[in-house]
């Protein structure tokens, strides 16, 4: 949708008029508040707070309205606590006794993940079951969603999947909703703003042409 700057000011305008804005990172969220806070001090307008977040923030936040309102009852955990536990997870393996760095190959699991989530992969034993290494990432991840499970915990990814099943129930859902600062858009943001249209929240999704 036009150029960078046009769509920075599409944003900004929106915001200042009571939409959120849910950017790809924080970079892009504090480069919107920036603009936002310039052009209410420039045109003298009385207004909120911009309400302006990276989507992870945007994940903790309603995740935290779904607990206090007895949608979910897992805790969120933190991305250093996550880092720990997949670590832990490698370390006590029978495969990661073998390894010679368990932080550099926890953090790639974990990354894969992740990516498993973000773009909505179909993931069964059989489709890991070919080489070792795939074996072994796929008996870490059984561990490490086993062991969430036993404990009430749940990380971001798993989280704003769950978030997008509860569209339609969520406390505090915007009226009006912004997609700032994303190149394109993975298949589990797309599912989370189709989610939201359902829900009946109005979306502006302000990519590049």
């Amino acid at each position: 949708m036009g150029s960078q700057s046009s769509r920075i000011d599409t944003a900004a305008g929106l915001t200042l008029a009571g939409a959120t804005v849910i950017t790809a990172n924080t970079r892009a969220a504090r480069r919107l508040r920036l603009e936002a806070e310039a052009r209410a001090l420039r045109d003298k307008s009385v207004c909120e707070t911009p309400d302006i977040l990276p989507l992870e923030a945007w994940v903790t936040r309603t995740w935290t309205d779904c607990l206090l309102a007895g949608l979910v009852d897992r805790a969120l955990l933190r991305p250093n606590v996550v880092t720990a536990l997949w670590e832990q997870i490698v370390a006590h393996s029978d495969d990661g006794r073998e390894l010679m760095s368990h932080h550099a190959t926890a953090q790639l699991a974990q990354e894969a993940r992740g990516l498993i989530q973000t773009y909505r992969i179909p993931c069964t034993r059989p489709l890991y079951a070919g080489i070792t290494e795939s074996k072994a990432f796929y008996a870490w991840m059984e561990t490490f969603e086993a062991r969430c499970g036993q404990e009430k915990w749940i990380d971001t990814p798993a989280a704003l999947t769950l978030l997008i099943a509860l569209a339609r129930k969520l406390p505090n859902r915007a009226k009006r909703l912004v997609a700032f600062g994303f190149d394109r858009f993975t298949p589990i943001e797309e599912a989370l703003w189709n989610g939201l249209r359902e829900a009946g929240t109005e979306l502006e999704l302000l990519l590049p042409e």
